[in-house]
């Protein structure tokens, strides 16, 4: 099934209510409809029109914030405004069979409002170093959603600078993210993609709505931080070491490491186009910056030609290549 028609028969749904034109409505849902939300628990179509269908015609609009189309489902986030002036955030979950929506799931949000004050502070604040792999990945989720925030550039050699990073997060170690809307210091970088996935969505979902596609982008989220991005770590920091305190054994190790996940990687991406999938999500902003440095220090070889070949597709993706290109100044720290 088109995403786009799956999108946009979404859209149709939430324009008739807003029209009461529930002959259109009647079209897009199938005869076995079932409808759920906190106070409707799998009912039937028939008992849906009876108790949902009144309020139709008594609102103003649908602002979406999110339409996201994963397979057969679609996730909506909007506001809505009704005639009285009434505001409130939802979520809808609609599961489609061919054109046709199949149920529906509603997720209550908050009322807002008519100044909410709280939504008109809220900011996002990230505390990070350009050069840094995990902080690279979160960028590139902010820039994938082109999710507004205030960069904070950590300089952990500068006493001012660390001193006010470590009063944030006393581990000291980046990014961090800071919603000013709830006072909340957000740390690791899987977190806050999951955060931002959750408070601040976007036109991509980069935590599919799929729990199995979700799992699946989690995982390999996990293998890129973990098998990737540590032995790369592991090499780089070892050649910052003095003369005399190498440590070939863990450097050995790394590298041996690295080319074990390089062969996972390179039979994975056989058959797939992204980490998790078909879709870009929160494991390709893991993976990018994590083989853009492995791959300075353990090139991929000849052989790996899927490998090769999905890192050509990250470094082609436009949030990436701004992230390499904020992070040029800073290359001539890394050791080569």
């Amino acid at each position: 099934m088109n995403s786009s028609v799956i999108g946009d028969s979404a859209r149709r749904m939430f324009d008739s209510y807003v029209t009461a034109d529930r002959d259109a409505v009647e079209r897009l849902l199938t005869d076995d409809f079932r409808f759920t939300s906190p106070y409707d628990d799998h009912i039937d179509r028939a008992t849906y029109f009876e108790r949902c269908w009144p309020g139709a015609g008594s609102f103003e609009a649908f602002d979406f914030e999110q339409v996201t189309v994963d397979a057969d489902k679609c996730l909506v986030v909007y506001e809505a405004r009704t005639k009285k002036g009434k505001r409130f955030r939802n979520t809808e979950l609609l599961t489609f069979a061919s054109d046709r929506i199949r149920s529906v799931e509603v997720f209550f949000g908050r009322t807002l409002a008519e100044d909410d004050t709280a939504a008109s502070a809220s900011k996002l604040e990230l505390y990070f170093h350009p050069l840094a792999s995990f902080c690279q990945k979160v960028l590139i989720a902010l820039y994938e959603n082109d999710t507004p925030f205030e960069p904070n550039i950590v300089d952990l050699s500068d006493a001012a600078s660390r001193q006010a990073f470590l009063q944030l997060w006393p581990i000291g170690q980046f990014p961090v993210l800071r919603d000013t809307a709830t006072g909340l210091a957000i740390p690791e970088s899987t977190i806050i993609i999951e955060y931002l996935a959750q408070h601040h969505p976007g036109k991509l979902a980069l935590v599919p709505t799929d729990p199995e596609l979700a799992r699946e982008a989690r995982l390999r989220d996990r293998f890129y931080d973990l098998h990737v991005d540590v032995p790369m770590q592991k090499i780089v920091t070892d050649r910052l070491r003095p003369d005399g305190e190498y440590d070939r054994y863990g450097v050995a190790h790394a590298e041996s490491a690295l080319a074990t996940a390089y062969d996972v990687i390179d039979a994975q991406m056989a058959t797939r186009t992204w980490a998790a999938g078909e879709a870009f999500s929160m494991a390709d902003c893991a993976a990018a910056p994590a083989l853009f440095f492995a791959g300075r220090v353990v090139p991929f070889g000849d052989s790996r030609r899927n490998l090769a070949a999905y890192f050509e597709r990250l470094i082609e993706r436009p949030s990436f290549a701004r992230v390499v290109g904020e992070a040029r100044p800073y290359m001539v720290h890394f050791p080569a």
